[in-house]
């Protein structure tokens, strides 16, 4: 047999295989495990359907299989439209300036260093830390964030999940979310014009498993829910996080439905975690508001972790209130 019949037949196998994965992937938008880990990959496979479709003219190929792969790559294109959405409006006048970053444990020990010299170039309010590096000494925390932030709440050590706060001002604690889970805590911070945010912190389990997906699932709907009771006494909500979920994963998706009503920050195509590997970078950092909160959202640059930081502009005072 010909080198061209093997080359045509790997074609056809791989081209089966990638519109199967699109179909997997679009049927993962239902919130399917394990079809929702295809759902993440959908702009990666319609990167791939294009790529073998081109393939497929340089093997002089029917035009019928070029053309099927090309239209798979829509529909995946399609299925993460979240992903190609433009930014959220700018909040130009920010009553508060909030800064999620998961530093990835012990990945760079200049992590926390590179993170307060954002956070002051950025003039952050509040920095909102996860997988914070177990092995800081307390004395080189305070040395590098304590003339900036001479308050801070969370565990320095623990679990993976770990989260740690950093606050210019004082901050109310009403509670733990998802106490079993060690996910994250709620937190409070006044504007000084009668205008209240409430701040959901949380991490969650990768979804690598059903299991920690139905755990992923709970912590988020629960945190949304907790917010969602601040939004209808008036108040704003700020639920921010690694959710390790997409932006166009069935539960980023629910939450602006039903009671929960909140609102996706979109910070454009960037991904927020990067992987090892070329092109397979998910956006899995999100901030989310409620009620009276409005927000905008950047990825932030480099601090030594596998995640971007992600920046936030919040406005929650009674002018927005009122509108």
């Amino acid at each position: 047999m010909s080198a061209r019949f093997f080359r045509v037949r790997a074609f056809s196998g791989g081209a089966l295989a990638l519109c199967l994965a699109v179909v997997a992937g679009l049927a993962g938008g239902w919130g399917v495990w394990p079809l929702e880990l295809f759902a993440s990959l959908l702009p990666q496979l319609a990167l791939s359907a294009l790529v073998l479709a081109a393939l497929g003219g340089w093997l002089r190929r029917a035009w019928r299989a070029p053309l099927i792969l090309a239209a798979a790559a829509v529909l995946a294109l399609w299925g993460a439209r979240e992903q190609f959405q433009s930014p959220s409006a700018a909040v130009t006048e920010p009553d508060a300036r909030i800064i999620w970053a998961n530093m990835g444990n012990e990945r760079d020990e200049r992590s926390l260093a590179r993170l307060m010299d954002l956070a002051r170039s950025s003039r952050a309010d509040v920095v909102i830390a996860s997988e914070f590096p177990a092995r800081l000494e307390e004395a080189e925390i305070r040395r590098v964030s304590e003339d900036m932030f001479p308050h801070r709440y969370g565990r320095l050590a623990g679990a993976r999940t770990n989260i740690v706060v950093f606050a210019r001002v004082p901050l109310e604690v009403p509670g733990s979310l998802s106490e079993r889970w060690n996910s994250g805590f709620l937190l409070r911070i006044e504007n000084g014009d009668g205008g209240g945010l409430a701040i959901a912190a949380t991490h969650t389990p990768t979804p690598l498993l059903p299991g920690n997906m139905a755990r992923r699932d709970e912590i988020v709907r629960e945190a949304a829910e907790a917010l969602a009771k601040e939004a209808a006494n008036g108040g704003g909500g700020l639920l921010v996080g690694d959710f390790n979920a997409v932006s166009w994963s069935a539960l980023l998706r629910s939450l602006g439905e039903g009671r929960a009503g909140g609102q996706r920050v979109s910070y454009g195509w960037r991904a927020s975690w990067r992987s090892s590997l070329p092109f397979l970078g998910l956006p899995i950092d999100h901030a989310v508001t409620f009620g009276a909160a409005r927000a905008s959202a950047r990825v932030g640059e480099d601090i030594g972790s596998d995640h971007f930081p992600l920046l936030v502009s919040v406005s929650f005072g009674e002018s927005i209130a009122g509108e």
